[in-house]
């Protein structure tokens, strides 16, 4: 290694879009727990507290865009339509913006639906990162979860049907009586599936710490769902095909739930003339996964004996994608309803 002091490049000789420190008085003290932070922050480095906006620093901030536990209100930028005409050096920007793949976001961009683009922690990280986009070119609204949860973060899970000649009615587990919608004001049905995947991990552990993969196992199922609203933003209807009872379809009932579930949707479709249907989630999962990721957890599920003194350690990881399909259905309501 040459120790010339001539061959160390000066401050000079940098390239100019080297990221460069900040001085003491461009810093942004936080009013929460006091500590200075860089003029590009929204938030907090430390207690993420929303940060004042330092006078001429308005030009310098950029938003964060942290990974959101699954607990975690968010605010959601949602791209309200696709947008092909973008540069490819503006969809390189906007991916450097949001953390993410180029070719995720290419597929966002280009696609007719109103997808998510990015998800933030507090409203100022949303604002802000809008206000970024449009100026890459990309249009977004900024929708809370509270705007898609309300009220009723769940559905109303329906286990049967009843078909009258003028309303739908509902029935759920344990209840008493009836939920009653007439089939002029259901207004959309939202249809998708949910995805459950188990990994199982068997390992050696050594005394050292490191470990050996000993053997793994994946399995995988998924159900067909339906989600029915009104205009109310009442939570809608869920109907998922294992536990739902299919009498109401009388005569065209059979044997298998995939089957049957096929025919509801038909008569659904049928009987709800002011009804849009929506069953694009299942080639949407992809690209959904890049902004609302599917839920985890990891647990041990202890140590396996391999032979005589011998034992192994395991570990149990399962993800679902039922939330993200939530969000998704609410997104499509409520977007419905804002056009309307």
């Amino acid at each position: 290694m040459s120790h010339d002091p001539e061959s160390i490049p000066g401050l000079d000789d940098l390239e100019p879009d080297q990221p460069r420190g900040f001085q003491p008085a461009e810093m942004i003290t936080c009013d929460a727990c006091l500590r200075a932070n860089p003029p590009t922050r929204t938030n907090c480095l430390y207690c993420l507290a929303v940060l004042p906006v330092a006078k001429g620093a308005a030009d310098l901030r950029k938003p964060t865009l942290r990974p959101l536990e699954e607990w975690e209100p968010g605010f959601n930028n949602v791209l309200v339509q696709g947008q092909t005409e973008l540069s490819p050096q503006a969809r390189e920007e906007i991916a450097t913006l949001l953390r993410l793949q180029p070719d995720l976001v290419q597929l966002i961009l280009s696609h007719a639906e109103a997808l998510p683009l990015a998800r933030a922690a507090s409203f100022e990280e949303a604002s802000l990162t809008k206000t970024r986009l449009q100026e890459l070119g990309a249009e977004t609204i900024v929708v809370s979860d509270s705007d898609l949860l309300g009220e009723h973060p769940q559905p109303r899970r329906i286990r049967a049907l009843g078909l009258s000649a003028d309303a739908l009615l509902g029935r759920e587990a344990l209840a008493d009586a009836d939920l009653r919608v007439s089939w002029d004001d259901i207004y959309l049905i939202v249809a998708g599936r949910l995805v459950v995947k188990r990994v199982e991990v068997e390992e050696n552990k050594f005394r050292s710490g490191e470990r050996e993969l000993i053997d793994s196992w994946e399995l995988s199922d998924d159900e067909p769902v339906v989600d029915i609203y009104s205009r109310e933003r009442d939570g809608g209807w869920r109907i998922a095909a294992r536990s739902f009872d299919f009498s109401c379809l009388g005569e065209q009932k059979k044997l298998l739930a995939t089957e049957n579930f096929v025919s509801l949707l038909q008569v659904l479709q049928t009987r709800s003339p002011n009804a849009a249907f929506d069953d694009s989630y299942p080639g949407l999962r992809k690209l959904l996964s890049a902004v609302w990721p599917l839920a985890q957890q990891t647990q041990g599920s202890g140590w396996r004996r391999a032979r005589p003194g011998k034992y192994n350690i395991a570990a149990v990881t399962i993800s679902n994608n039922e939330t993200q399909f939530t969000r998704y259905s609410r997104l499509r309501h409520y977007l419905r309803l804002q056009r309307d």
